[in-house]
């Protein structure tokens, strides 16, 4: 599917109904964002995307700008503006998605893993009507804390390290809105994340027990960046999709 963002950018996605899907049903919706600021969705088969789905999900996966596979212009758009420009990506996702016949507007949420997770948090701090639930799979709740060792990413994306300009880093976390958050998130991490350190996560959620936020939290152990044990990977879908039922269906 392609659609336009407010400021005029065309922006690539799929999306996925199920194959049960009657005419005339209107379903819950999910706007996807990929893995790797640089990343991007293809035309795959997933265990937990098509698990998604096929329990009733219309799904939007998003190749929002800075993605991959649509020349350098593209891929360079976020630089400057870091997080808020792929936010507009999501945003016009989400309008698109509500648009269709066959969704229920009321009851659209969002996923993301990792770059995606961050967006998701992102989202459900500065965008608080956006979603009705979200769900963050390893994402950052901040890219402040380590400024001797700037992320290269954020240097070049954000236009400095963070001594230089912290307000920037600041206004790109999102554990700094907390306090806006109206949608319900689920947050799946790990204890011993190298890319999101599992204390950053703690102090996202104790800003979210501070403000009274609904919110849940599965934090597994012997992972790192990702799930790697079977057993791990089928509990976090099965809380994911516990999660998207409570608040999505009618």
């Amino acid at each position: 599917m392609t659609w336009k963002s407010d400021d005029g950018v065309e922006v690539h996605g799929y999306l996925r109904l199920p194959s049960w899907a009657r005419a005339g049903e209107r379903l819950p919706g999910i706007v996807m964002s990929h893995t790797y600021n640089v990343g991007q969705f293809y035309n795959q088969w997933s265990p937990i995307f098509n698990y998604i789905v096929q329990s009733g999900y219309a799904v939007l996966m998003v190749n929002h700008r800075g993605s991959n596979g649509y020349g350098t212009r593209f891929r360079d758009l976020p630089k400057g503006n870091w997080g808020f420009a792929q936010m507009k990506d999501i945003e016009s996702g989400a309008g698109f998605l509500r648009a269709l016949p066959a969704l229920d507007p009321e009851r659209v949420g969002m996923l993301g893993y990792s770059m995606g997770g961050y967006l998701t948090q992102l989202a459900v701090t500065n965008r608080p009507t956006l979603f009705r639930a979200a769900v963050s799979v390893f994402g950052l709740g901040e890219i402040v804390g380590d400024p001797q060792r700037s992320s290269r990413n954020y240097i070049w994306h954000l236009g400095g390290t963070e001594p230089e300009i912290r307000d920037r880093y600041l206004n790109a976390s999102p554990v700094t809105r907390v306090r806006d958050m109206r949608a319900p998130l689920l947050i799946v991490h790990s204890d011993g994340d190298p890319i999101e350190p599992v204390t950053k996560i703690r102090n996202f959620v104790d800003e979210m027990e501070r403000h009274g936020k609904r919110y849940e939290l599965a934090l597994y152990s012997q992972e790192a960046h990702g799930l790697r044990r079977l057993d791990h990977q089928l509990d976090s879908y099965q809380r994911i999709m516990a999660f998207l039922d409570r608040y999505l269906r009618p």
